[in-house]
């Protein structure tokens, strides 16, 4: 899926659906630094993950992370090139992004999201999910069985998950990450080990 062409329709009261450009702030560029620009629905909040064993520091793996949208309309989607490998709808999202950034520094705290297909029956899972792993050295990786298409770490993860989790809690009265949601599921090897949580 190319964003560059794609747009998010809008209806209000006093105009019929309405189209507006989709512009991509990456959250590594120092550009887009004011929350004023990345806070708008129009903005998506994107993140280019790494190599899981790069052959140069820093090499990318052409995956990326992305936020579209806001609030209730808001959608977690990795993407490998023109290809979403599947969604993470917005109470989802919330609640898998405001997880992660609660447990960000806890050793052996493992959470797990199942994505969602893209196009199909709704609540169809992809067969790739999301893993994050808190600890000294948080990481998050888009997996699909045993290929990790992309992984992402340290300061740019964070400043990935503060800013999906605004945009996610946009217009949420209270917004609340420990809510219950079927298709994301919580390994606590601190608590017990082996055992998974579906929260």
């Amino acid at each position: 899926m190319n964003r560059s062409s794609v747009c998010h329709t809008r209806k209000t009261a006093a105009a019929p659906a309405m189209a507006a450009p989709v512009y991509e702030a990456d959250v590594c560029d120092p550009r887009f630094a004011d929350p004023q620009l990345w806070k708008r629905d129009e903005v998506d909040v994107v993140l280019h993950l790494s190599e899981m064993d790069p052959g140069d520091p820093g090499e990318l793996s052409g995956a990326d992370l992305r936020l579209t949208g806001s609030g209730d309309c808001a959608v977690l989607t990795p993407e490998f090139g023109h290809h979403v490998l599947g969604i993470l709808p917005s109470e989802h999202a919330r609640q898998f992004v405001g997880r992660a950034l609660a447990s960000f520094s806890l050793p052996d705290y493992m959470l797990s999201g199942k994505l969602a297909e893209f196009y199909g029956e709704a609540g169809r899972f992809s067969g790739a999910e999301l893993h994050f792993e808190g600890g000294p050295n948080p990481s998050l990786q888009v997996r699909c069985g045993e290929h990790v298409f992309g992984l992402a770490q340290g300061a740019s993860l964070r400043e990935f998950l503060n800013r999906a989790f605004y945009k996610a809690s946009t217009g949420i009265t209270e917004p609340t990450p420990e809510a219950g949601a079927p298709n994301v599921v919580c390994i606590s090897k601190a608590r017990r080990p082996g055992a998974v949580d579906r929260i």
